[in-house]
């Protein structure tokens, strides 16, 4: 499995939020992905449909929120764990290491 990630936070274009997976059966694009509340389109591809629409939901930080205070009030656990934050604190220092930047507290 290979992925791509392309973040910059001084694009040119007021707004540039996309999602885009590729697979062997077909590809999805999304819209702003990450809030949904405001302009969320879906597109996705196989070798025989094409389905174009927008998806509704709430803003991805209520939805952390409700589940965080959701695990709380039940005891659940949540759908990330301690192990989850470590590996995506890895994935940016190698982002940080690939740009040529610092890493950070080091």
């Amino acid at each position: 499995m290979k992925a791509r990630i392309v973040c910059d936070m001084n694009s040119p274009r007021l707004f540039d939020s996309v999602l885009k997976v590729w697979g062997d059966a077909g590809a999805m694009t999304v819209i702003n992905p990450y809030h949904p509340h405001w302009f969320h389109w879906m597109t996705l591809r196989t070798s025989k449909n094409i389905w174009r629409g927008r998806v509704q939901g709430d803003n991805v930080y209520t939805l952390q929120l409700r589940a965080f205070a959701s695990a709380i009030q039940s005891g659940t656990l949540l759908n990330t764990m301690a192990n989850d934050a470590v590996k995506t604190m890895q994935t940016i220092d190698a982002i940080y290491e690939k740009a040529g930047l610092k890493l950070r507290g080091k």
